[in-house]
């Protein structure tokens, strides 16, 4: 007998998981040093696979479901999400400690943007366009 993921429980969880740390207090922005000038911020890389694993479960669970078949159901789903980053990032401006940060935005874009990319190369032969 084959188990079936729960990537249900998978979403929800992360779901869950964004709301509590995007809410955490004076979290700090971890940095990598590369040079005594240069360094690179830590949390941008965080931010993509953040969204992009948060997203990439939605989908596998709605292949799992085989609810996504139509390019508008897609767009539509994209278009949720990337409101959700927005007011997530937007949400941070009343946490003490924390600002509402484009950049973050951008890349919790950029993390969508690339789990929609992945998906639809990966089940093309699925999607019916209209």
């Amino acid at each position: 007998m084959k188990l079936k993921p729960n990537y249900h429980k998978i979403f929800f969880f992360l779901f869950i998981a964004i709301i509590i740390i995007s809410s955490i207090p004076n979290l700090s922005t971890p940095k990598i040093s590369v040079t005594h000038r240069f360094s690179i911020r830590t949390d941008y890389i965080f931010h993509l696979l953040e969204y992009l694993c948060f997203v990439s479960t939605f989908l596998l669970w709605q292949i799992q479901e085989r609810k996504i078949h139509k390019t508008i159901y897609f767009l539509f789903v994209a278009i949720l999400f990337v409101l959700f980053a927005f007011f997530d990032e937007l949400h941070q401006k009343i946490i003490p400690g924390r600002i509402c940060n484009p950049i973050d935005f951008i890349y919790d874009c950029a993390g969508i943007f690339l789990a929609f990319i992945i998906f639809a190369r990966r089940v093309k032969h699925k999607i019916i366009i209209r």
